[in-house]
């Protein structure tokens, strides 16, 4: 059984490191660094992003973004995307 928990674990850690150098990085990169396939992310993402909401972290989940459009996902709902310097 796949344990999205445990995935979110390690890619909060991944997450973590762009934001310390304010850089996004791609699904597919954090996909990679935590091995799995990119497509399966975005469940490892709602996580994080409902934990940051409900803690009232920043969103965390912004650093997340299209390869090709530089923006977070459908999915994403933490933030104003128009808006993502600020975030």
């Amino acid at each position: 059984m796949v344990n999205q928990y445990e995935r979110a674990y390690r890619s909060w850690q991944v997450l973590n490191e762009f934001a310390a150098s304010s850089r996004c990085v791609t699904y597919g990169q954090l996909a990679n660094r935590i091995g799995i396939h990119h497509r399966p992310v975005r469940y490892v993402l709602d996580l994080i992003q409902n934990y940051c909401l409900e803690e009232r972290l920043p969103p965390l989940t912004l650093l997340a973004v299209n390869q090709v459009s530089g923006l977070p996902g459908d999915g994403f709902v933490a933030w104003d995307v128009s808006n993502i310097e600020e975030g």
